[in-house]
């Protein structure tokens, strides 16, 4: 082996190395945020209980701000990775678990209105644990016909 040879081979063995630390470095940065959401997953979901205490007076003045005039638990539920990846934009509210009827009549007739694959909407405000307010879209996914 020539000297040249021998030195790029040199080079590419550690550009080989280089890039398995890389590689187990993102490997773990990856590991350790679904470890985080798991964390904040079952700290959530530990705080759940079956007899929901009243909402605080902070979201229900929140929401008459916003134009509501009605308050009322919709669902309490564990929450799991999906619901909380970023970038999925999704959280699953499964039929068996919505406590009361939540739309109203108008908004009923727009989610029955959606035709083949084009599902309708409607938009929502979400409002976070630390009263922030988020932009959300309402819709059936997984209906069957």
């Amino acid at each position: 082996m020539t000297e040249q040879s021998s030195m790029n081979k040199k080079l590419v063995d550690e550009y080989l190395v280089d890039m398995s630390k890389e590689e187990r470095l993102r490997r773990e940065r990856e590991k350790n945020v679904r470890a985080d959401m798991k964390k904040k997953i079952k700290m959530i979901n530990t705080s759940l209980n079956d007899q929901p205490s009243d909402m605080p007076i902070e979201f229900k003045k929140l929401i008459k701000e916003m134009g509501g005039d009605i308050v009322k638990l919709v669902m309490q539920k564990a929450l799991y990775l999906g619901d909380i990846t970023p970038g999925l934009n999704h959280l699953s509210m499964p039929l068996t678990q919505i406590k009361e009827k939540f739309l109203n009549d108008e908004d009923m007739k727009i989610m029955e209105s959606h035709n083949g694959n084009n599902l309708a909407s409607i938009d929502v405000p979400i409002i976070g644990p630390s009263l922030d307010e988020y932009a959300a879209e309402l819709e059936e996914v997984g209906h069957e016909e």
